[in-house]
């Protein structure tokens, strides 16, 4: 049998990898080969001349057969890195992505301006990235709120995985009704959502790795991407302090019609860009 040269594989891999991928295709081959061979990616290149097993030229080649397919390469490893720290992924959840970092970020900065204490609640969790990124960062309880058992179970063990020292209350069901039962009346401090909000008749212009494999209740936000976001404006007063924090992510070309459902109830409305110059933040206050 043919020996195979880690760098000779690695560059053949990222030839598969760009038939669905061209502009990432480098770095999505040291991913599946770091992850195989138990390396980092930096490690990858310090042994070019070490040969592959053969089972581990089999799983590189099950990996690349299922992103031919467009099977995201996170669910391939399992692992999607979000501020810092790793958090286990797979179908039935939705991959956290950086932008959403951007949310924490605000997020932690309007917690620091809170001594003591506080009650945060984040709607539709998933994985529990944002959850598990503000309870390293506070004092308080999280209520971490999905309708997708399956996410919850991501969110637990990524809570516990990642050590967060903040408490965490794990809660399957619809919001609205999950915080009246927990007598949250008036009592929350801070509320965030990374929400659905991809409008129904875009869906089929996504690219397949979200469209065909993530889960389609995370990101279809209904007839126009608003469905949820406007649930949780409307909603969200009653469960607020006043001057209490809301944040949320929002898509492109929403932002008009997201400040004008909050100007009934909030006020210092704060726009965030991400990376692409896109309007995805927006954070206020309950007036």
């Amino acid at each position: 049998m043919e020996q195979v040269r880690l760098d000779r594989i690695l560059r053949e891999a990222a030839g598969v990898i760009s038939t669905v991928n061209k502009d990432s295709s480098v770095e999505e081959a040291e991913i599946l080969l770091a992850e195989i061979l138990h390396l980092s990616r930096t490690q990858l290149y310090l042994y070019p001349d070490r040969i592959l097993q053969p089972e581990e030229l089999q799983k590189l080649q099950e990996f690349l057969e299922k992103r031919c397919r467009h099977f995201p390469v996170q669910y391939l490893t399992g692992t999607q890195y979000f501020f810092g720290m790793e958090f286990k992924v797979g179908p039935g959840v939705l991959i956290p992505r950086p932008e959403t970092e951007l949310l924490v970020e605000k997020t932690i900065e309007y917690l620091r301006t809170k001594p003591g204490p506080v009650i945060v609640a984040d709607i539709g969790t998933g994985s529990g990235n944002i959850a598990v990124s503000l309870a390293k960062m506070l004092s308080g309880t999280v209520f971490a709120v999905d309708i997708s058992g399956e996410a919850l179970e991501f969110a637990r063990e990524n809570a516990g995985k990642n050590s967060a020292p903040g408490k965490i209350i794990f809660i399957k069901g619809d919001f609205k009704t999950v915080l009246q039962e927990q007598n949250l009346e008036g009592k929350i401090d801070c509320l965030v959502a990374n929400p659905p909000y991809i409008p129904a008749e875009d869906i089929p212009n996504l690219m397949p790795e979200v469209r065909d494999f993530e889960p389609r209740v995370a990101f279809d936000g209904g007839e126009k991407g608003l469905e949820v976001i406007k649930n949780i404006i409307d909603t969200a007063p009653f469960y607020l302090k006043p001057e209490a924090y809301l944040g949320i992510e929002i898509g492109l070309g929403q932002i008009e019609q997201v400040v004008s459902m909050l100007k009934i109830s909030f006020k210092n409305i704060e726009i965030t860009k991400d990376f692409a110059g896109i309007d995805r933040i927006i954070t206020c206050l309950k007036k």
